[in-house]
């Protein structure tokens, strides 16, 4: 999957029907049963998450491959503008919660994702990162930088008119980002040009 795919949640109804969208999405990642269950918990807990806390939000999902092994795996992105978090290790404890809930929901998508991390503040909203992979990575993705940027298109297009490109070297890094004039298939492939320009072309901007 080129770009992410993202899903308002604003009503119960959708929580369901952003599962099973994504499950589809699932059938030809590599993933089996069991692996896409686990994706489906975290997909209804975020989604749940943000009809109970903060009214509605948006999750942006995306299909991955490890580098080294070409392993499958899943990033899904959780925003909101609602009430934050004050305490964020008191929202992880089992049986704390803030909606009459059991309040087991973000420690069990915690257990199940190789990758989770929090930023939430009172008053501004939340933004929740997990990864789940098919089998674990022999590097731990904890341990080394990673720089991502949120791509999805335009309502109403199939394809997205930005696109990024980040290298590095032990002392330096360099990162482009391009917005493809318009929106859709055409400011796509002008945007993918500047990518190739940059990864290609001895004159760009590139590290040496």
């Amino acid at each position: 999957m080129k770009t992410s795919i993202s899903f308002i949640i604003e009503e119960i109804s959708q929580v369901g029907e952003t599962r099973r969208h994504i499950n589809t999405l699932l059938n030809n990642s590599g993933m089996n049963e069991s692996e896409r269950g686990r994706v489906a918990i975290v997909v209804t807990e975020l989604a749940n998450n943000l009809i109970k806390h903060a009214r509605k939000g948006e999750l942006i999902f995306r299909l991955l491959k490890s580098t080294e092994n070409q392993i499958p795996g899943v990033e899904i992105i959780s925003l909101d503008q609602g009430p934050g978090m004050a305490n964020i290790a008191e929202c992880l404890r089992d049986g704390f919660s803030s909606a009459g809930s059991p309040g087991t929901g973000l420690g069990a998508i915690q257990r199940l994702s190789q990758l989770f991390e929090i930023q939430s503040a009172p008053g501004l909203g939340t933004g929740i990162l997990a990864h789940l992979w098919a089998k674990p990575l022999k590097q731990d993705i904890k341990e080394r930088m990673e720089i991502g940027v949120i791509s999805v298109p335009y309502k109403g297009e199939q394809a997205c008119g930005d696109a990024w490109a980040f290298q590095e070297t032990s002392s330096q890094s360099a990162l482009l980002v391009a917005d493809g004039l318009g929106h859709g298939v055409l400011a796509s492939e002008a945007a993918d040009e500047a990518v190739r320009v940059f990864y290609e072309n001895q004159n760009s901007p590139r590290l040496k």
